[in-house]
């Protein structure tokens, strides 16, 4: 910006200054200050903005110290995103300094997805059992359901009976309904009988048998 005075040109930056009082008379001089808005810079998908700026998302730990590989660190939207994600089986953790994080693996049968880094609550995410597995009373070992029996996972600490109701069976038929069925393979069969005696013995051994 320009500041002009009576007394002379005068070219100043970031201020505007109008002075009286006549060439080489003092005058008062008033000054303007323009603040220029700040901007944040736009982070990559490993970064994070965080009090202004981008800074690192935190890396994985695997729950297996032996293990050789490294897990893959977590990611952001980038831009201005606010938080990182673990990836699926990590979950956000707090660090031993304030506002130090990092991503360690859940345990055996436990899972989480989508664990942000950090997290809206400031403290440590937890995982969750496994479908078809429970929480034991200390909250850190999952246990599988026993043979029979079932679980939604999450931090159950039971499972239900995972029987299927078995079908009624249709009630047997009633006396009537088997003597009706009874005599009509009689009479079936006495059809076929074309000699009259033979036809009658026959007949009085089904009836008995029907009886």
């Amino acid at each position: 910006q320009n500041a002009v005075g009576s007394g002379g040109g005068l070219n100043m930056n970031h201020q505007n200054a109008v002075g009286s009082g006549g060439s080489g008379g003092s005058g008062v001089v008033i000054v303007r200050y323009k603040k220029t808005a700040g901007s944040t810079p736009p982070c990559t998908t490993s970064q994070y903005v965080n009090d202004g700026s981008c800074v690192a998302c935190p890396s994985s730990t695997s729950s297996d110290p032996m293990d050789p590989t490294t897990p893959s660190p977590s990611t952001s939207a980038g831009g201005e995103a606010t938080y990182c994600t673990c990836p699926n089986g990590f979950y956000a953790a707090t660090g031993a300094t304030a506002g130090e994080w990092s991503c360690y693996q859940c345990g055996d049968d436990f899972e989480i997805s989508s664990s942000r880094v950090p997290t809206v609550s400031g403290n440590s995410d937890v995982c969750d059992c496994k479908a078809g597995y429970y929480l034991d009373s200390t909250g850190l070992i999952c246990f599988e359901c026993p043979a029979g029996q079932t679980s939604a996972g999450g931090r159950v600490t039971e499972c239900t009976s995972s029987s299927t109701p078995v079908a009624s069976s249709p009630p047997p038929p009633s006396a009537q309904a088997l003597n009706v069925a009874a005599e009509e393979t009689r009479d079936a069969i006495l059809a076929d009988i074309a000699d009259p005696d033979i036809k009658k013995k026959a007949k009085l051994l089904a009836d008995a048998a029907i009886a």
